[in-house]
């Protein structure tokens, strides 16, 4: 229980005991503060990388090439990733404002299925990215005059940044999971 002051009716400034304080200002112990770390970090390179450009297409000796970002891309991909960035985060605030053990191990595991589904969102598209409909479609050129002109696609930044940011999101999340565990 904590003491807080409060107005009476009247104006006057009475002691007021709240039951159950609203958010935990504890002092974090060293795992869950590394896992706060990793998994802030890592929300911040998914939501940065799903922003980012994921493949530049075009062809050789001409200005004009196209680069795709994440969340222009057909598929969703980086869409995808930049709504598990911000489930991470809401995750990480809902972590300081739940007092249950159950609902902060809940919350923890919510983080490390979004940082799973970040991995292999960015996994996937650096495998196959290249061969992707949209991106052959990004020039209007039909598929078989691709290699006639040489084209090409190469891979930017952002499934790169997505999927540093789902392996650090999970390991901090399962960091903060066995934290939760821990705790009694």
């Amino acid at each position: 229980m904590r003491s807080l002051v409060g107005r009476l009716a009247d104006g006057r400034l009475a002691p007021v005991v709240e039951s159950e304080p609203r958010l935990d200002l504890s002092r974090p112990s060293g795992l869950r503060f590394c896992g706060f770390l990793l998994t802030v970090a890592g929300a911040l390179l998914i939501g940065v990388g799903g922003l980012s450009v994921w493949i530049t297409v075009g062809i050789p000796n001409e200005s004009a090439h196209t680069s795709l970002r994440g969340t222009d891309l057909g598929g969703g991909d980086g869409r995808v990733a930049f709504v598990c960035a911000l489930l991470i985060l809401i995750g990480v605030v809902l972590g300081r404002l739940v007092r249950s053990r159950r609902h902060r191990q809940m919350i923890a595991a919510l983080g490390v299925t979004s940082g799973v589904v970040a991995i292999w969102i960015a996994a996937d598209f650096i495998v196959r990215g290249k061969d992707r409909r949209a991106v052959l479609q990004a020039l209007g050129i039909p598929r078989a005059m691709w290699a006639q002109l040489g084209a090409f696609r190469d891979l930017g930044s952002g499934p790169y940044l997505v999927l540093a940011g789902g392996v650090f999101c999970t390991a901090g999340a399962l960091l903060t999971l066995w934290w939760a565990r821990r705790i009694g």
